[in-house]
Order: structure tokens, then C-alpha cells, then sequence
């Protein structure tokens, strides 16, 4: 008797989601400015390869990034979101896992969609 193969159907999803997430940041100019969308990305920040502010990372469990006119450097990879943020008055070097976002957002348009972050669990911090 042959084994019929499962089909992991949320796997497929949230790999069909995250690649929205790509295509929308990849429309996104290299460097914002205010005639940008004002998109949000909510991030988990105990997933094991997101690089941000340590003290966001200390103090929530997850983040919501604006992207409009306060980033610089913008790299989209297969992987992840690559730029300096301005948090404050400085640009930061930040990396964000297409695996570690919990939700994207573009209020003026309407548009929102919610993704199952995938490997978090909490860093060890020295």
C-alpha cells in the first residue's frame, strides 16, 4: 500500500504571503521620501536573524516599522528587507526576515495582510 503524500497547505501560504511582502517592498524606491506609501511591517523581534536597535529588541516581543520617508539603502533579498531606518535622528543599519514579519500594511489603500512569523524564540543577550 502506497502512503499518499500530506500536503502542507499552511507552509504553502505563508510562503505565497511572504512573497507579496517582497514585491510590495520591492516597489519601493531605494531611498523613501514623502511622496512614498506609508507602509508598515510588523516584525517579531525574537526571530534569530532580525537585526534592530537592541533596546527595541529588549523591550517588545514585536515592532511595527513605518517605510515612507525615513529609510535609506533599501535591499530586497529572497531572504529578507535590508536598509538604514531613521530611528530618532539617525540612521540605523537594520535587517528584517521576510520569515520574522507578522504583517504588512498600506492604510491609505486599504490594504493589509497577516503572516505566522516562523523560527522565533528568544536570543540569548550578553
Amino acid at each position: 500500500m502506497t502512503s499518499i503524500p500530506k500536503i502542507d497547505y499552511a507552509k504553502i501560504m505563508g510562503s505565497a504571503l511572504r512573497d507579496v511582502v517582497r514585491q510590495v517592498m520591492l516597489g519601493l524606491p531605494r531611498t523613501g521620501d514623502e511622496t512614498c506609501p506609508r507602509i508598515y511591517l510588523s516584525v517579531r523581534t525574537d526571530h534569530s536573524c532580525v537585526v534592530l536597535p537592541q533596546n527595541l529588541i529588549l523591550a517588545h516581543r514585536e515592532v511595527t516599522l513605518l517605510f515612507q520617508n525615513g529609510y535609506d539603502d533599501l535591499k530586497i533579498s529572497d531572504e529578507g528587507i535590508e536598509c538604514n531606518l531613521t530611528f530618532g535622528d539617525k540612521l540605523i543599519p537594520v535587517y528584517l526576515p521576510l520569515k520574522a514579519i507578522s504583517s504588512i500594511s498600506d492604510p491609505a489603500s486599504g490594504f493589509r495582510i497577516e503572516l505566522v512569523a516562523e523560527d522565533t524564540h528568544p536570543k540569548a543577550i550578553s
